[in-house]
């Protein structure tokens, strides 16, 4: 994140700083964890430790998707277990098979992905505390909630934040001044 925080302070246009909230603290992170019930990964503790979410002025930092505050994050949370029980997409029962990449469950949601990013139209980033065979514990899982597949997208959130920070410093990746994001060029 500190890559990207020192690209964005050079590159990033002044109305759109600050990009990042102060930290949370240990104890909103523990109230948080026992809200949901799932201990966050140690990644998920640093990027919380690091800031608590983006501010409104903030650009989207992986594509259209943004950081989470603990509080949007516990919200999400909560909606989607409520919306899909197990996993299972009770509002539509017979509605195609979920489809997904090895070590992804594949289920229209599962209680052990925790939302950390989301785009604003129903769709997140997850970290995944409960990989299937061929997953790594802490994964990046892309939920889209009208696709019938999900993806991981990185192994870690670190592994994640390090593609963008390489792509921006490459120039790989670009600040969309348009769209208000971080997008490949």
């Amino acid at each position: 994140m500190k890559r990207i925080d020192t690209w964005l302070a050079a590159h990033a246009p002044p109305r759109f700083l600050p990009i990042y909230r102060e930290p949370a603290s240990l104890e909103q992170i523990t109230q948080a964890e026992r809200e949901i019930g799932v201990q966050f990964h140690p990644d998920l503790h640093a990027l919380l430790s690091f800031t608590n979410g983006a501010t409104s002025s903030s650009p989207s930092l992986a594509g259209a998707f943004g950081l989470m505050t603990l509080d949007e994050m516990v919200s999400a949370y909560k909606f989607l277990l409520e919306e899909f029980p197990g996993g299972k997409n009770l509002e539509n029962p017979n509605h195609a098979p979920i489809d997904a990449d090895v070590g992804v469950r594949p289920v229209w949601w599962w209680p052990k992905w925790i939302p950390f990013m989301e785009n604003g139209g129903g769709d997140y980033l997850c970290v995944d505390m409960d990989p299937t065979a061929g997953g790594n514990l802490g994964q990046i899982v892309i939920y889209y909630h009208d696709e019938a597949f999900r993806r991981r997208d990185a192994q870690s959130i670190g592994e994640m934040f390090a593609r963008i920070a390489d792509g921006l410093e490459t120039g790989t990746y670009t600040f969309n001044l348009n769209h208000r994001m971080i997008a490949k060029r």
